[in-house]
């Protein structure tokens, strides 16, 4: 029983010390006033619907083969830019973590570079141990959130990049077709895969961008960089 209770104590001094951890590293920070933090996740699922009423309206002007090959183009081109807009995101990130100082963008940009490295399809695996890939970045994240930036001390930083991999799970949700009850979607199914996934690109090389460029004092604690 002492042994048992022990563990109990330890256990509940584990969590009330991740509670604490999590408060105080979350202080202050209040994305829900912001505007932007709608307007960015609403993007992915207002082109989706832009996609389905302007497919309405070439129903009426084109035929069915016509349309497959005006969104067949369209697909085409959106995974061409794709792979570039996760270049410009990994450079920044590691550019920002070399110059700066600041460990947050070192593990950003490993994240958006394993992201760059499946969007290329540089070798046939990188797709399998992507997740694991993502997962080591995460963990490295929890091993090292004391020397990360907390998000009010970064706030276009944490904003940006929540909707980014807030995006990429919807994303994941469509290429799982889980939104298959939407119009015509059997036809256009790459289409809004293709498209959630520029969105998340996108937000996330907009995060690299409008995160602070400070540099991080050496020894300095969790602040903008």
């Amino acid at each position: 029983m002492s042994t048992l209770s022990t563990i109990n104590e330890r256990r509940k001094a584990l969590n009330a010390n991740i509670r604490i951890g999590l408060v105080e590293y979350f202080a202050g920070w209040k994305p829900w006033r912001n505007p932007v933090l709608y307007l960015a996740l609403l993007a992915a699922p207002a082109g989706i619907a832009g996609i389905i009423f302007y497919d309405a309206q070439l129903a009426a002007t084109m035929t069915a083969g016509q349309r497959v090959a005006f969104w067949g183009h369209f697909a085409h081109v959106l995974e061409q830019i794709g792979p570039w807009l996760l270049v410009a995101a990994s450079a920044i990130y590691v550019a920002k973590a070399a110059l700066r100082r600041n460990p947050t963008y070192l593990v950003i940009g490993t994240m958006a570079v394993c992201l760059m490295l499946r969007e290329f399809h540089w070798h046939p695996f990188i797709k399998d141990i992507i997740y694991p890939l993502l997962g080591g970045c995460l963990v490295w994240a929890l091993v090292w959130w004391k020397k990360l930036d907390r998000p009010a001390r970064n706030p276009w930083l944490a904003l940006l990049l929540l909707t980014a991999l807030a995006t990429y799970g919807l994303a994941q949700f469509t290429e799982k077709r889980l939104f298959e009850f939407l119009p015509n979607e059997d036809a256009l199914h790459t289409q809004f895969e293709e498209l959630t996934e520029v969105t998340a690109h996108s937000l996330l090389l907009l995060s690299a961008l409008a995160s602070s460029w400070r540099r991080r004092k050496p020894g300095a604690p969790a602040e903008a960089a």
